[in-house]
């Protein structure tokens, strides 16, 4: 990043960033570099970084999806059990809490 800061001092911002793209050469990065070059030229790129958001989100999710295809099932089963115990208190609390309002209300 120093590198960076560095060469935008040196030299024009839109060539210190197209080089940092170049030393990088990260296609997420690319899609950054690109938009930041179009604000640099004035262009209004509100939608390209929303879409861009979008689109990096879209890729976490996908990646974050395979990373729990990887889960052995055993362990898999055993989350199962522990969300049915939280929901099992949840709805125990839930539960007395509607039977203490009945009782105060008769």
């Amino acid at each position: 990043m120093d590198v960076l800061t560095a060469d935008m001092r040196s030299s024009s911002y839109e060539a210190a960033l197209i080089r940092f793209e170049a030393r990088l050469n990260s296609p997420m990065l690319s899609d950054v570099v690109r938009g930041l070059i179009g604000v640099l030229r004035g262009d209004d790129s509100a939608v390209y970084f929303q879409m861009l958001s979008h689109d990096f989100k879209a890729l976490e999710l996908q990646r974050l999806k395979g990373q729990a295809r990887k889960i052995p099932p055993k362990i898999r089963v055993f989350s199962f059990i522990m969300l049915m115990c939280f929901l099992f208190t949840y709805l125990v609390i839930i539960a007395l809490e509607i039977m203490n309002s009945f009782s105060s209300m008769f």
